[in-house]
């Protein structure tokens, strides 16, 4: 090699790179194998430097990628963080994936002069598939933002659900092969379902509370907003915040209506009642009881695990956005 040494071993250097490739984060590769992380940082920038000649070299080699998939097959498949199953299929790696990922555009300038006889329709037809594969990523990136307590109602659905119906969202996972994307994708998944049950359960629970009061006739479906509201509070560290309570008569009715205005969600929220004084005492104490209770707290625990989780796959799939990665492999659409 005439380029600069090497930070490793050259077949160590070889794994960490396709592990990288594989979408195995910097800690998982230093965890497996072993090395510092300064190690997989220095590999990489190594590598992406090498002129393009070398780098070929160096990933088309059968005696350097049989050691570099020697080390990768010795990792300890009982650790739960590795993805064995990625880990098993580094032998369909190519080394064009490689070069792909880490020299992206001086690669596929290389090879721009397309060989003869490719139908122009057949061409296009891809390029069109492709544009449609990143559309539907960005959207799932967008989609992937979890809603505030006090944004979601009864009946809501996973905003990722219409997604999913999507006929190409199958073809996605073809495009996107890493094992431990879809392992976070399929936790932010049940987490969501679970935070939906879990604001409609409570929601209804409170709704339930409210019409057994004296002197209420009718709940609204709002009747719970101004307590889940103050759980958002909560959620971005703020303090509850007082209610404010009105009255009023409705048009073609003779009952008086109990209005509260509370939390960050905008109000009114309007309970039936002819007698709204005790009902003012019997709100405030519920919602305390509320705030205090294992459903908030279990729902807000739901919450931070949804953003942070969902944080980290937008970040990904924004790497995946920037590096055009989607590219590299095919599915039955291609």
């Amino acid at each position: 090699m005439k380029g600069s040494e090497p930070p490793a071993p050259l077949p160590q250097c070889l794994a960490i790179l396709i592990l990288r490739v594989l979408h195995f984060t910097q800690e998982d590769v230093i965890s497996n194998l072993h090395c510092a992380k300064l190690t997989v940082v220095e590999v990489e920038r190594w590598f992406k430097e090498l002129p393009l000649q070398e780098a070929e070299s160096l990933c088309g080699d059968p005696s350097l990628r049989d050691k570099a998939n020697k080390i990768i097959s010795e990792i300890d498949a009982e650790e739960e963080k590795i993805d064995l199953p990625t880990a098993m299929s580094v032998g369909k790696l190519s080394k064009e994936d490689i070069l792909c990922h880490y020299k992206g555009s001086e690669y596929l300038e290389s090879k721009a002069q397309k060989p003869a006889g490719i139908d122009p329709a057949v061409a296009k037809a891809k390029e069109e598939h492709l544009t449609e594969v990143r559309s539907l990523i960005e959207q799932l990136k967008t989609a992937l933002v979890t809603p505030q307590i006090h944004d979601v109602w009864l009946g809501i659905v996973s905003p990722i659900h219409a997604i999913e119906s999507d006929p190409l969202f199958r073809s996605l996972k073809k495009h996107l092969p890493s094992k431990i994307l879809w392992k976070d994708y399929s936790s932010y998944n049940k987490k969501m379902t679970q935070y939906l049950v879990s604001y409609n359960s409570l929601s209804k629970e409170i709704s339930e509370i409210v019409g057994k009061w004296p002197g209420v006739k009718e709940v609204t479906r709002d009747a719970a907003r101004p307590i889940l509201a103050q759980i958002s509070r909560k959620v971005q560290g703020e303090e509850p915040k007082a209610y404010e309570f009105g009255k009023s008569l409705l048009a073609g009715s003779d009952d008086e209506y109990l209005i509260v205005y509370g939390g960050v969600y905008p109000g009114p929220h309007v309970l039936l009642a002819k007698d709204t004084v005790p009902c003012r005492e019997l709100y405030q104490t519920l919602s305390n009881e509320v705030l205090a209770g294992k459903p908030a707290a279990d729902l807000i625990t739901l919450f931070s695990e949804l953003k942070d989780l969902g944080q980290k796959i937008c970040d990904y799939l924004q790497k995946i956005l920037l590096m055009r990665d989607y590219i590299n492999y095919t599915c039955g659409l291609c």
